[in-house]
Protein backbone atom coordinates (compact mmCIF):
# COMPACT_ATOMS: atom_id res chain seq x y z
CA UNK A 1 0.00 0.00 0.00
CA UNK A 2 2.82 2.39 0.90
CA UNK A 3 4.46 2.16 -2.50
CA UNK A 4 1.24 3.23 -4.23
CA UNK A 5 0.87 6.24 -1.94
CA UNK A 6 4.38 7.24 -2.98
CA UNK A 7 3.65 6.65 -6.66
CA UNK A 8 0.37 8.54 -6.62
CA UNK A 9 0.51 11.27 -3.96
CA UNK A 10 -2.69 12.88 -5.22
CA UNK A 11 -4.60 9.74 -4.28
CA UNK A 12 -3.23 9.33 -0.74
CA UNK A 13 -6.00 11.22 1.07
CA UNK A 14 -8.73 9.54 -0.92
CA UNK A 15 -7.38 6.09 -0.02
CA UNK A 16 -7.65 6.39 3.76
CA UNK A 17 -10.54 3.94 3.89
CA UNK A 18 -8.65 1.19 2.08
CA UNK A 19 -7.12 -0.14 5.28
CA UNK A 20 -10.56 -1.52 6.09
CA UNK A 21 -10.61 -3.76 3.04
CA UNK A 22 -8.82 -7.12 2.79
CA UNK A 23 -6.03 -7.18 0.22
CA UNK A 24 -7.15 -10.30 -1.65
CA UNK A 25 -8.15 -9.69 -5.26
CA UNK A 26 -11.78 -10.19 -6.08
CA UNK A 27 -14.48 -8.37 -7.91
CA UNK A 28 -16.68 -8.37 -4.82
CA UNK A 29 -14.75 -7.46 -1.71
CA UNK A 30 -16.50 -7.55 1.63
CA UNK A 31 -15.59 -6.28 5.07
CA UNK A 32 -16.70 -8.12 8.19
CA UNK A 33 -19.10 -6.43 10.57
CA UNK A 34 -16.48 -5.53 13.18
CA UNK A 35 -14.49 -3.47 10.64
CA UNK A 36 -17.37 -2.20 8.54
CA UNK A 37 -17.46 1.13 6.79
CA UNK A 38 -20.37 2.47 8.85
CA UNK A 39 -23.04 1.59 11.36
CA UNK A 40 -26.49 1.60 9.77
CA UNK A 41 -29.66 2.08 11.78
CA UNK A 42 -33.32 2.13 10.78
CA UNK A 43 -34.78 5.18 12.52
CA UNK A 44 -38.43 4.61 11.67
CA UNK A 45 -40.77 2.31 9.77
CA UNK A 46 -44.22 3.50 8.80
CA UNK A 47 -46.97 1.48 7.13
CA UNK A 48 -48.06 4.45 5.05
CA UNK A 49 -50.64 2.73 2.85
CA UNK A 50 -52.51 -0.52 3.45
CA UNK A 51 -54.57 -1.94 0.60
CA UNK A 52 -56.19 -5.32 -0.13
CA UNK A 53 -53.06 -6.28 -2.16
CA UNK A 54 -50.01 -4.87 -0.40
CA UNK A 55 -48.54 -2.48 2.14
CA UNK A 56 -46.33 0.46 1.25
CA UNK A 57 -43.60 0.86 3.85
CA UNK A 58 -41.70 4.11 4.40
CA UNK A 59 -38.27 3.43 5.89
CA UNK A 60 -35.96 6.12 7.22
CA UNK A 61 -32.30 5.13 7.62
CA UNK A 62 -29.36 6.84 9.28
CA UNK A 63 -25.69 5.90 9.44
CA UNK A 64 -22.51 6.84 11.22
CA UNK A 65 -19.37 6.62 9.12
CA UNK A 66 -16.24 4.93 10.46
CA UNK A 67 -14.08 6.00 7.52
CA UNK A 68 -14.07 8.49 4.66
CA UNK A 69 -15.41 7.13 1.39
CA UNK A 70 -17.83 7.75 -1.44
CA UNK A 71 -20.63 5.20 -1.78
CA UNK A 72 -21.95 4.55 -5.28
CA UNK A 73 -24.95 2.36 -4.38
CA UNK A 74 -26.65 0.85 -1.35
CA UNK A 75 -28.27 -2.54 -2.06
CA UNK A 76 -30.57 -4.13 0.54
CA UNK A 77 -30.58 -7.92 0.80
CA UNK A 78 -32.76 -10.33 2.77
CA UNK A 79 -34.74 -7.60 4.55
CA UNK A 80 -37.50 -9.05 6.75
CA UNK A 81 -39.92 -7.54 9.26
CA UNK A 82 -40.95 -10.28 11.71
CA UNK A 83 -39.96 -12.83 9.07
CA UNK A 84 -41.92 -11.10 6.28
CA UNK A 85 -39.87 -10.39 3.18
CA UNK A 86 -39.82 -6.71 2.20
CA UNK A 87 -38.85 -5.55 -1.29
CA UNK A 88 -36.47 -2.65 -0.67
CA UNK A 89 -35.18 -0.75 -3.73
CA UNK A 90 -31.51 0.31 -3.90
CA UNK A 91 -30.39 3.79 -2.93
CA UNK A 92 -28.27 5.45 -5.59
CA UNK A 93 -25.37 7.73 -4.65
CA UNK A 94 -23.05 9.36 -4.57
CA UNK A 95 -23.18 9.37 -0.77
CA UNK A 96 -20.18 11.08 0.82
CA UNK A 97 -19.01 9.61 4.12
CA UNK A 98 -16.77 11.46 6.56
CA UNK A 99 -15.10 9.56 9.36
CA UNK A 100 -16.90 9.91 12.68
CA UNK A 101 -19.81 11.92 11.28
CA UNK A 102 -23.47 10.95 11.28
CA UNK A 103 -25.40 10.79 8.02
CA UNK A 104 -29.00 11.76 8.64
CA UNK A 105 -30.06 12.98 5.21
CA UNK A 106 -30.26 9.64 3.40
CA UNK A 107 -33.36 9.56 1.19
CA UNK A 108 -36.50 7.97 2.61
CA UNK A 109 -36.95 4.47 1.19
CA UNK A 110 -40.28 3.35 -0.24
CA UNK A 111 -40.57 -0.43 0.16
CA UNK A 112 -43.44 -2.85 -0.54
CA UNK A 113 -44.80 -5.92 1.24
CA UNK A 114 -46.80 -8.03 -1.24
CA UNK A 115 -49.52 -10.26 0.25
CA UNK A 116 -49.37 -12.86 -2.53
CA UNK A 117 -45.94 -14.01 -1.32
CA UNK A 118 -47.24 -14.79 2.16
CA UNK A 119 -48.87 -17.96 3.44
CA UNK A 120 -50.78 -15.92 6.03
CA UNK A 121 -51.31 -12.25 6.87
CA UNK A 122 -51.09 -12.87 10.63
CA UNK A 123 -47.50 -11.52 11.00
CA UNK A 124 -48.62 -8.23 9.43
CA UNK A 125 -51.67 -8.03 11.69
CA UNK A 126 -49.47 -8.72 14.72
CA UNK A 127 -47.05 -5.93 13.77
CA UNK A 128 -49.96 -3.50 13.34
CA UNK A 129 -51.62 -4.63 16.57
CA UNK A 130 -48.49 -4.58 18.75
CA UNK A 131 -46.82 -1.58 17.12
CA UNK A 132 -43.33 -3.08 16.93
CA UNK A 133 -41.42 -5.82 15.11
CA UNK A 134 -37.96 -7.30 14.54
CA UNK A 135 -36.08 -6.13 11.47
CA UNK A 136 -33.22 -8.11 9.92
CA UNK A 137 -31.20 -7.78 6.76
CA UNK A 138 -27.96 -6.66 5.18
CA UNK A 139 -26.94 -3.52 3.34
CA UNK A 140 -24.28 -3.86 0.64
CA UNK A 141 -22.42 -0.61 0.01
CA UNK A 142 -20.56 -0.35 -3.28
CA UNK A 143 -17.64 2.08 -2.99
CA UNK A 144 -16.55 4.43 -5.74
CA UNK A 145 -12.87 3.77 -6.46
CA UNK A 146 -10.47 5.88 -8.45
CA UNK A 147 -8.11 4.20 -10.90
CA UNK A 148 -5.32 4.48 -8.31
CA UNK A 149 -7.42 2.78 -5.65
CA UNK A 150 -8.32 0.01 -8.08
CA UNK A 151 -4.67 -0.59 -8.80
CA UNK A 152 -3.83 -0.61 -5.10
CA UNK A 153 -6.63 -3.06 -4.32
CA UNK A 154 -6.05 -5.14 -7.46
CA UNK A 155 -9.80 -5.14 -8.08
CA UNK A 156 -12.33 -3.22 -10.12
CA UNK A 157 -14.81 -2.57 -7.30
CA UNK A 158 -15.20 -2.93 -3.56
CA UNK A 159 -18.25 -3.89 -1.53
CA UNK A 160 -18.79 -3.50 2.19
CA UNK A 161 -21.49 -5.49 4.01
CA UNK A 162 -23.35 -3.69 6.83
CA UNK A 163 -25.66 -5.83 9.01
CA UNK A 164 -29.03 -4.54 10.26
CA UNK A 165 -30.61 -6.35 13.23
CA UNK A 166 -32.87 -4.39 15.57
CA UNK A 167 -36.27 -4.05 17.18
CA UNK A 168 -38.27 -1.27 15.55
CA UNK A 169 -41.50 0.64 16.17
CA UNK A 170 -44.21 0.31 13.49
CA UNK A 171 -45.95 3.65 12.94
CA UNK A 172 -49.22 4.23 11.12
CA UNK A 173 -50.77 7.54 10.02
CA UNK A 174 -53.84 8.48 12.05
CA UNK A 175 -52.71 7.26 15.46
CA UNK A 176 -55.02 4.84 17.28
CA UNK A 177 -57.83 5.20 14.75
CA UNK A 178 -55.40 4.62 11.89
CA UNK A 179 -54.07 1.48 13.56
CA UNK A 180 -57.60 0.14 14.03
CA UNK A 181 -58.49 0.87 10.40
CA UNK A 182 -55.30 -0.83 9.18
CA UNK A 183 -56.01 -3.92 11.28
CA UNK A 184 -59.55 -4.09 9.89
CA UNK A 185 -58.23 -3.82 6.31
CA UNK A 186 -55.80 -6.69 6.87
CA UNK A 187 -58.50 -8.78 8.53
CA UNK A 188 -60.81 -8.28 5.59
CA UNK A 189 -58.09 -8.82 2.98
CA UNK A 190 -57.14 -12.39 3.92
CA UNK A 191 -60.23 -14.34 2.79
CA UNK A 192 -60.38 -12.34 -0.43
CA UNK A 193 -56.68 -12.96 -1.02
CA UNK A 194 -56.90 -16.67 -0.22
CA UNK A 195 -59.75 -17.07 -2.68
CA UNK A 196 -57.88 -15.31 -5.43
CA UNK A 197 -56.69 -17.65 -8.19
CA UNK A 198 -53.89 -15.25 -9.19
CA UNK A 199 -52.27 -15.37 -5.75
CA UNK A 200 -52.40 -19.18 -5.59
CA UNK A 201 -50.96 -19.48 -9.09
CA UNK A 202 -48.17 -17.01 -8.27
CA UNK A 203 -47.10 -18.94 -5.17
CA UNK A 204 -47.24 -22.26 -7.00
CA UNK A 205 -45.13 -20.88 -9.86
CA UNK A 206 -42.59 -19.39 -7.47
CA UNK A 207 -42.25 -22.65 -5.51
CA UNK A 208 -41.90 -24.72 -8.68
CA UNK A 209 -39.35 -22.30 -10.12
CA UNK A 210 -37.25 -22.36 -6.93
CA UNK A 211 -37.19 -26.16 -6.94
CA UNK A 212 -36.23 -26.25 -10.60
CA UNK A 213 -33.39 -23.76 -10.30
CA UNK A 214 -31.98 -25.49 -7.22
CA UNK A 215 -31.88 -28.77 -9.12
CA UNK A 216 -30.22 -27.27 -12.20
CA UNK A 217 -27.96 -24.45 -11.14
CA UNK A 218 -24.81 -26.20 -9.91
CA UNK A 219 -24.42 -28.52 -12.90
CA UNK A 220 -24.96 -25.72 -15.43
CA UNK A 221 -23.02 -22.84 -13.90
CA UNK A 222 -19.40 -21.89 -14.52
CA UNK A 223 -17.43 -19.56 -12.25
CA UNK A 224 -15.16 -17.28 -14.29
CA UNK A 225 -12.08 -15.36 -13.23
CA UNK A 226 -10.25 -12.96 -15.51
CA UNK A 227 -6.62 -12.19 -14.66
CA UNK A 228 -4.49 -9.54 -16.32
CA UNK A 229 -1.64 -7.22 -15.51
CA UNK A 230 -1.34 -3.47 -15.89
CA UNK A 231 1.88 -1.51 -16.04
CA UNK A 232 2.10 2.07 -14.78
CA UNK A 233 4.25 4.82 -16.26
CA UNK A 234 6.56 4.39 -13.28
CA UNK A 235 7.19 0.76 -14.28
CA UNK A 236 5.09 -0.87 -11.56
CA UNK A 237 3.29 -4.08 -12.54
CA UNK A 238 -0.14 -4.52 -10.93
CA UNK A 239 -2.08 -7.79 -11.11
CA UNK A 240 -5.83 -7.37 -11.59
CA UNK A 241 -8.64 -9.87 -11.11
CA UNK A 242 -12.33 -9.85 -11.99
CA UNK A 243 -15.00 -12.50 -11.32
CA UNK A 244 -18.30 -13.31 -12.98
CA UNK A 245 -20.57 -16.17 -13.95
CA UNK A 246 -21.31 -18.07 -17.14
CA UNK A 247 -23.49 -21.03 -18.02
CA UNK A 248 -23.30 -24.05 -20.29
CA UNK A 249 -25.59 -23.96 -23.33
CA UNK A 250 -24.56 -27.33 -24.78
CA UNK A 251 -21.69 -29.09 -26.56
CA UNK A 252 -19.08 -27.51 -24.31
CA UNK A 253 -20.19 -23.95 -25.10
CA UNK A 254 -20.33 -21.40 -22.26
CA UNK A 255 -22.15 -18.07 -22.51
CA UNK A 256 -20.87 -15.24 -20.32
CA UNK A 257 -20.93 -11.45 -20.24
CA UNK A 258 -18.42 -9.82 -22.59
CA UNK A 259 -17.09 -8.21 -19.43
CA UNK A 260 -15.67 -11.59 -18.43
CA UNK A 261 -13.39 -11.45 -21.49
CA UNK A 262 -12.48 -7.75 -21.28
CA UNK A 263 -13.31 -6.31 -17.83
CA UNK A 264 -11.17 -3.20 -18.38
CA UNK A 265 -13.39 -2.14 -21.31
CA UNK A 266 -16.42 -1.86 -19.01
CA UNK A 267 -14.66 0.05 -16.22
CA UNK A 268 -14.86 3.79 -16.79
CA UNK A 269 -11.76 4.82 -14.82
CA UNK A 270 -9.59 2.01 -16.25
CA UNK A 271 -10.80 2.76 -19.78
CA UNK A 272 -9.76 6.40 -19.32
CA UNK A 273 -6.40 5.47 -17.81
CA UNK A 274 -5.62 3.08 -20.68
CA UNK A 275 -6.67 5.64 -23.27
CA UNK A 276 -4.46 8.34 -21.70
CA UNK A 277 -1.52 5.97 -21.44
CA UNK A 278 -1.38 6.22 -17.64
CA UNK A 279 -1.36 2.42 -17.61
CA UNK A 280 -0.73 -0.17 -20.34
CA UNK A 281 -1.80 -3.78 -20.70
CA UNK A 282 0.65 -6.66 -20.40
CA UNK A 283 -0.93 -8.96 -23.00
CA UNK A 284 1.13 -12.00 -21.99
CA UNK A 285 -0.39 -11.91 -18.48
CA UNK A 286 -3.99 -12.25 -19.68
CA UNK A 287 -5.81 -15.43 -18.67
CA UNK A 288 -9.43 -16.53 -18.38
CA UNK A 289 -10.15 -19.29 -15.87
CA UNK A 290 -13.39 -21.30 -15.93
CA UNK A 291 -14.51 -23.60 -13.10
CA UNK A 292 -17.73 -25.60 -13.64
CA UNK A 293 -19.67 -25.81 -10.38
CA UNK A 294 -20.57 -29.48 -10.93
CA UNK A 295 -22.69 -31.18 -8.28
CA UNK A 296 -21.00 -29.39 -5.40
CA UNK A 297 -19.09 -32.52 -4.32
CA UNK A 298 -15.41 -33.34 -4.68
CA UNK A 299 -12.71 -31.35 -6.41
CA UNK A 300 -13.60 -28.97 -9.22
CA UNK A 301 -11.41 -28.68 -12.27
CA UNK A 302 -10.41 -25.23 -13.51
CA UNK A 303 -9.81 -24.72 -17.23
CA UNK A 304 -7.34 -22.08 -18.41
CA UNK A 305 -7.14 -20.03 -21.59
CA UNK A 306 -3.35 -19.86 -21.27
CA UNK A 307 -3.13 -23.65 -20.98
CA UNK A 308 -5.31 -23.97 -24.11
CA UNK A 309 -8.02 -25.78 -22.12
CA UNK A 310 -10.63 -23.32 -23.27
CA UNK A 311 -10.95 -20.80 -26.06
CA UNK A 312 -12.95 -17.64 -26.65
CA UNK A 313 -15.07 -18.38 -29.71
CA UNK A 314 -16.57 -14.92 -30.08
CA UNK A 315 -16.68 -11.64 -28.16
CA UNK A 316 -18.58 -8.89 -30.01
CA UNK A 317 -16.82 -5.55 -29.89
CA UNK A 318 -18.33 -2.11 -30.04
CA UNK A 319 -18.50 0.52 -27.37
CA UNK A 320 -19.49 4.09 -26.76
CA UNK A 321 -17.50 7.30 -26.72
CA UNK A 322 -17.06 8.73 -23.24
CA UNK A 323 -15.91 12.24 -22.44
CA UNK A 324 -13.99 12.89 -19.23
CA UNK A 325 -15.55 15.88 -17.49
CA UNK A 326 -12.25 17.10 -16.04
CA UNK A 327 -9.97 16.85 -19.08
CA UNK A 328 -12.64 16.74 -21.82
CA UNK A 329 -10.74 13.98 -23.59
CA UNK A 330 -12.57 11.20 -25.44
CA UNK A 331 -12.12 7.52 -24.71
CA UNK A 332 -13.89 4.29 -25.62
CA UNK A 333 -15.93 2.50 -22.97
CA UNK A 334 -18.47 -0.34 -23.14
CA UNK A 335 -21.84 -0.45 -21.37
CA UNK A 336 -23.07 -3.46 -19.45
CA UNK A 337 -26.76 -3.24 -20.35
CA UNK A 338 -26.26 -4.00 -24.04
CA UNK A 339 -26.84 -7.11 -26.16
CA UNK A 340 -23.21 -6.84 -27.27
CA UNK A 341 -22.08 -7.46 -23.68
CA UNK A 342 -21.71 -11.20 -24.22
CA UNK A 343 -19.01 -13.72 -25.04
CA UNK A 344 -19.02 -17.33 -26.16
CA UNK A 345 -16.36 -19.70 -24.86
CA UNK A 346 -15.73 -23.36 -25.55
CA UNK A 347 -14.39 -25.95 -23.12
CA UNK A 348 -13.68 -29.13 -25.15
CA UNK A 349 -13.63 -31.28 -22.01
CA UNK A 350 -17.32 -30.47 -21.40
CA UNK A 351 -18.50 -31.74 -24.79
CA UNK A 352 -21.01 -34.52 -24.40
CA UNK A 353 -21.55 -33.85 -20.70
CA UNK A 354 -25.26 -33.15 -21.24
CA UNK A 355 -25.14 -30.30 -18.72
CA UNK A 356 -26.85 -27.41 -20.45
CA UNK A 357 -29.57 -25.02 -19.40
CA UNK A 358 -32.99 -25.25 -20.99
CA UNK A 359 -33.53 -22.13 -23.04
CA UNK A 360 -36.99 -20.61 -23.33
CA UNK A 361 -38.60 -18.30 -25.82
CA UNK A 362 -38.65 -14.64 -24.89
CA UNK A 363 -41.58 -13.68 -22.69
CA UNK A 364 -42.79 -10.21 -23.55
CA UNK A 365 -45.08 -10.14 -20.51
CA UNK A 366 -45.02 -6.60 -19.13
CA UNK A 367 -46.35 -7.62 -15.72
CA UNK A 368 -44.07 -8.93 -12.98
CA UNK A 369 -43.67 -12.71 -13.02
CA UNK A 370 -41.68 -15.08 -10.74
CA UNK A 371 -38.02 -15.23 -11.70
CA UNK A 372 -34.69 -16.35 -10.27
CA UNK A 373 -30.99 -15.72 -10.66
CA UNK A 374 -28.01 -17.08 -8.73
CA UNK A 375 -25.13 -15.46 -6.89
CA UNK A 376 -21.71 -16.90 -6.18
CA UNK A 377 -20.83 -16.77 -2.49
CA UNK A 378 -17.65 -17.81 -0.75
CA UNK A 379 -18.05 -20.67 1.72
CA UNK A 380 -14.66 -21.25 3.31
CA UNK A 381 -12.24 -22.07 0.52
CA UNK A 382 -15.04 -22.87 -1.96
CA UNK A 383 -17.39 -20.75 -3.99
CA UNK A 384 -21.01 -21.90 -4.00
CA UNK A 385 -24.06 -20.76 -5.99
CA UNK A 386 -27.03 -19.46 -3.98
CA UNK A 387 -30.57 -18.87 -5.18
CA UNK A 388 -31.96 -15.33 -5.48
CA UNK A 389 -35.75 -15.32 -5.95
CA UNK A 390 -37.22 -12.20 -7.50
CA UNK A 391 -39.66 -11.11 -10.21
CA UNK A 392 -38.95 -10.01 -13.76
CA UNK A 393 -40.76 -8.30 -16.59
CA UNK A 394 -40.09 -7.32 -20.20
CA UNK A 395 -39.61 -3.62 -20.79
CA UNK A 396 -38.04 -1.78 -23.74
CA UNK A 397 -36.33 -4.87 -25.14
CA UNK A 398 -34.79 -6.13 -21.88
CA UNK A 399 -35.72 -8.08 -18.79
CA UNK A 400 -35.75 -6.06 -15.59
CA UNK A 401 -35.64 -7.71 -12.17
CA UNK A 402 -37.52 -6.25 -9.23
CA UNK A 403 -34.96 -7.05 -6.52
CA UNK A 404 -31.61 -5.54 -7.45
CA UNK A 405 -28.70 -7.90 -6.80
CA UNK A 406 -24.99 -7.20 -6.39
CA UNK A 407 -22.13 -7.97 -8.76
CA UNK A 408 -21.81 -11.57 -7.47
CA UNK A 409 -24.73 -12.46 -9.78
CA UNK A 410 -23.52 -10.87 -13.03
CA UNK A 411 -23.44 -13.51 -15.75
CA UNK A 412 -26.17 -15.60 -14.12
CA UNK A 413 -28.94 -17.12 -16.21
CA UNK A 414 -32.34 -15.49 -15.66
CA UNK A 415 -34.86 -18.26 -15.09
CA UNK A 416 -38.61 -17.86 -15.56
CA UNK A 417 -41.44 -20.40 -15.80
CA UNK A 418 -40.34 -22.08 -19.04
CA UNK A 419 -36.57 -22.01 -18.62
CA UNK A 420 -33.71 -19.57 -19.06
CA UNK A 421 -34.81 -16.38 -20.81
CA UNK A 422 -31.88 -14.03 -20.24
CA UNK A 423 -28.24 -13.32 -19.39
CA UNK A 424 -27.88 -11.03 -16.37
CA UNK A 425 -25.48 -8.26 -17.40
CA UNK A 426 -25.76 -5.80 -14.52
CA UNK A 427 -27.37 -5.61 -11.10
CA UNK A 428 -30.91 -5.08 -12.39
CA UNK A 429 -31.36 -6.26 -15.99
CA UNK A 430 -30.71 -9.05 -18.47
CA UNK A 431 -30.45 -9.40 -22.23
CA UNK A 432 -32.82 -11.84 -23.96
CA UNK A 433 -30.83 -15.06 -24.34
CA UNK A 434 -31.86 -16.03 -27.87
CA UNK A 435 -30.87 -12.59 -29.16
CA UNK A 436 -27.53 -12.92 -27.36
CA UNK A 437 -26.86 -16.32 -28.92
CA UNK A 438 -27.80 -14.99 -32.36
CA UNK A 439 -25.22 -12.23 -31.99
CA UNK A 440 -22.61 -14.79 -30.97
CA UNK A 441 -22.97 -17.01 -34.05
Amino acid sequence: MRRFAALFPAATAAMSFLVLIPSWADRKMQVQAETSLAEVRVESVEFSSISPDDIVVEVRVSARAKAAAVVHTLVFEGVTIDGIRVHVPPVMGPIHLRAGESINDLPQIHAVVTYKELETLEPLRRAVREGHASLHGEVHAQLELSVFQKLALMASSAWVTLPVDQRIAIDLPGGTLGRAAAFATLLAAEPVWIAGQAAREWRQNQSALAARVRSEMSARLVALETRYELKTKQGEHVSMSSRSLGFVTGDGKVVAPGEAAEPWSFDDSLAQALDRGEVTMNDSSYDLLATPMGDGLGERKTYSLQRHELRIVRKPGGGEIGIAASARNRYRVRFRNSDSNAALCEIPALKGSGNSVELARASTESSWRPAAVVRLERSGSRTEPTLWLTEARWDEGRYHIKDVVDSAAIGSPLWMENGVVGLLQDESSAAEINGVLKNLR
